[in-house]
């Protein structure tokens, strides 16, 4: 239902003349859960930090029952690494722990958005778990992008794709380029290409090739500000930065209308 209503939104915006859907810029943000990192559970046995640190202790020093100033010089001597695969929240399975972009670690998830850069109409507003990386949600970001443009009746199709250096990668380049059928305008990172086959030379050199023309400096200026901007309506003055729900489905049907409601 949440969809349709995105939909009938983009469909009304393209009989006024708001969607082009020629190009689009992609650019992704974090969304602070609504948990706290003092929640997190051992995911094999279920244990919270304390318990955790109490078999720890007991382990190394042979005490089983250790004071809480024992603990905490500890926990303060040691070397401390968090990973989602052995650790997840307790009030919220779906968060994910991960550093934000003001450098806290806390539980999160992953925003992603797809502006039409000629009208800045948003096209796709998609919400990940926070442990997956830009360059594996780049490709359903886009095609999710040229489904809503397909079923809007608008004689347009997705031809250019902009994005930042954190959605370049081999696959992502490959996936856009090869299978979703567009230019891609991604900002390059260095990477060491020895031993990898001519095909994907081919790929990596069109798409930097792209990005250092004219018009590949102008599509990233264009996304830089306009996705950018939509970002600090929504996550900024819209007090979306931290969602008040839990689980991914509620989170992702929250985002979706704030962004459809956008102006």
């Amino acid at each position: 239902m949440h969809r349709l209503a995105c939909e009938l939104i983009l469909s009304v915006a393209s009989k006024k003349g708001l969607l082009q859907g020629k190009t689009i810029g992609v650019d992704a943000s974090d969304l602070e859960a609504n948990a706290s990192t003092k929640s997190i559970v051992r995911r094999d046995t279920g244990d919270d930090w304390r318990e955790y640190l109490r078999k720890l202790y007991a382990k190394e020093t042979g005490d089983d029952d250790p004071m809480d100033e024992d603990l905490g010089r500890f926990d303060k001597t040691r070397k401390k690494r968090v990973s989602n695969q052995e650790w997840k929240s307790s009030t919220d399975d779906d968060a994910r722990i991960g550093r934000m972009t003001d450098g806290r670690t806390h539980l999160k998830y992953q925003v992603e958005n797809v502006v039409d850069l000629e009208t800045e109409l948003i096209l796709v507003a998609e919400v990940y778990p926070g442990d997956h990386s830009d360059t594996l949600t780049v490709e359903d970001t886009v095609v999710a992008a040229q489904t809503n443009v397909a079923q809007v009746d608008v004689d347009c199709e997705i031809q250019e794709v902009g994005a930042d250096k954190g959605h370049h990668s081999e696959a992502s380049l490959d996936h856009l380029q090869h299978k979703a059928r567009v230019r891609t305008y991604i900002l390059e990172q260095r990477r060491k290409w020895q031993g990898k086959s001519a095909e994907v030379r081919q790929t990596y050199c069109r798409n930097k090739r792209n990005t250092r023309g004219a018009r590949g400096r102008r599509l990233q200026r264009l996304r830089s500000e306009r996705v950018e901007r939509v970002f600090a309506h929504l996550l900024d003055t819209g007090s979306g930065r931290r969602t008040w729900l839990r689980g991914l489905d509620k989170v992702r049907k929250r985002y979706l209308m704030a962004a459809s409601g956008r102006p």
